[in-house]
């Protein structure tokens, strides 16, 4: 009775947590993943540190520039902590950035990263596709999530510049688009490949919204991490493979019917 009651309760925001962490774990500990694994992570690196780089340089000089000199040792406090929080803001958005470019780069790789879970679990083997399609598949998934993210972020970035004192407020509501487009970004790829419709992504996603939020925050969490950031493109694969297949499997276990049929 426990277990029906279990499989009955819809996935919630701590099991996407865990589907992430599980992801990362299994990459960790599993070498014959780690030289595909290596692809996306030399590209995310390398346009982390160019756009992250770019943003600790300016933005902070913009923000300075916005709020003006003040005289007051308040007043100067006050700048160096809006200064301080535009730096760390511009290291986020550099590394959702490098990500969002890292994605369609290696797609290929990032496709055999989701067969190779995939195998592991269990399901179906899938037809291996050409390299240009899976490309496309990752192209795809990344525009949506910039259709997604990008136009709140510009506003709010264009608020925070105006009104610099609203960064404080700003700065979380940012997190919170980021940790939806992230979620958008990893956990579409699964689906992706299976050759679903857009639609039909779309409807699984927000039919999940608290799991795939979980699993959202976790990985902008670890794209704050220091050495962690650098395996997040393909702990996100490994882990969002696991969270579409824990839920397809629940949902036909208790009857429901896969929303990805």
């Amino acid at each position: 009775m426990v277990a029906d009651e279990r499989l009955d309760a819809s996935p919630g925001f701590f099991h996407g947590i865990t589907c992430f962490f599980g992801g990362l774990g299994l990459l960790l500990r599993t070498p014959s993943l780690w030289a595909i694994s290596l692809v996306p992570v030399a590209l995310f690196l390398g346009g982390w540190l160019l756009f992250g780089g770019l943003g600790v340089a300016y933005l902070p000089g913009l923000v300075g520039a916005a709020v003006g000199p003040t005289d007051s040792v308040v007043g100067g406090l006050g700048l160096g902590l809006l200064k301080v929080i535009s730096g760390v803001l511009a290291l986020g958005l550099g590394a959702l950035v490098a990500l969002v470019v890292a994605q369609p780069l290696s797609g290929p790789a990032l496709a055999s990263l989701v067969r190779s879970q995939e195998r592991r679990l269990g399901a179906p083997a899938r037809p291996e596709t050409p390299f240009f399609r899976d490309m496309i598949q990752s192209v795809q998934s990344v525009l949506i999530g910039l259709a997604i993210g990008v136009p709140a972020m510009l506003f709010l970035a264009v608020i925070g510049f105006i009104f610099p004192p609203t960064l404080i407020v700003v700065a979380p509501l940012e997190l919170l688009i980021a940790t939806v487009a992230l979620a958008w970004d990893v956990c579409d790829l699964p689906m992706s490949i299976r050759g679903l419709p857009v639609k039909t992504r779309i409807r699984w996603l927000r039919s999940h919204q608290a799991a795939v939020l979980g699993f959202g925050f976790s990985c902008a969490l670890v794209q704050m991490i220091p050495v962690l950031n650098l395996l997040l493109l393909p702990a996100a694969l490994l882990g969002s493979t696991r969270l579409v297949w824990d839920i397809e499997q629940r949902e036909l276990q208790i009857g429901a019917g896969s929303a990805l049929s």
